[in-house]
C-alpha cells in the first residue's frame, strides 16, 4: 500500500470517518487540491478498506473503515509476519517482545539488535 494512502487510513480510523475535507486537512504534506485525495478514496473503496455515504452537506461523502479496528490491526499483524519473518507469527511477537522489553530498559541500540537478529 503507498504511504499516502496509509496516511489517509490513519485519518479514517482515526476520527472513525472522514470527509475529503478532512482528511486533506490533517495529512502531513497534502497535495494542493482535494482531487487527488478523492482518487486515492476511490482506490482504497475498490479494494475493500474504506466505504462511503453522503454526509449531508451537499454533495460530500463520508468515508468509513469497512473493517474493524481489530480486524484490521490482525491483518496488519499477519502481514508483517509474512513479510518479515517468513509468515511465523511466533517469531514476530517474540521479536516484538524483545524489542519492548529493551526499549522499557531504555537500551535503543540493544532493541535494534535483538529485532535484527529475531527478523533473520
Amino acid at each position: 500500500m503507498h504511504p499516502r494512502q496509509r496516511d489517509i487510513l490513519r485519518v479514517i480510523y482515526r476520527r472513525g470517518g472522514a470527509t475529503a475535507r478532512e482528511i486533506h486537512a490533517e495529512i502531513p504534506d497534502p497535495p494542493r487540491s482535494r482531487c487527488g485525495i478523492r482518487t486515492l478514496l476511490g482506490r482504497l473503496s475498490r479494494k475493500g478498506y474504506v466505504r462511503s455515504r453522503p454526509s449531508g452537506r451537499h454533495r460530500e461523502m463520508i468515508y468509513l473503515p469497512a473493517r474493524s479496528d481489530n480486524i484490521a490491526r490482525a491483518a496488519a499483524f499477519n502481514r508483517l509476519a509474512k513479510t518479515y519473518f517468513g509468515g511465523s507469527r511466533t517469531r514476530a511477537i517474540d521479536a516484538l517482545c524483545r524489542l519492548a522489553a529493551a526499549e522499557e530498559a531504555g537500551n535503543r541500540y540493544r532493541a535494534e539488535r535483538e529485532l535484527a537478529t529475531v527478523a533473520d
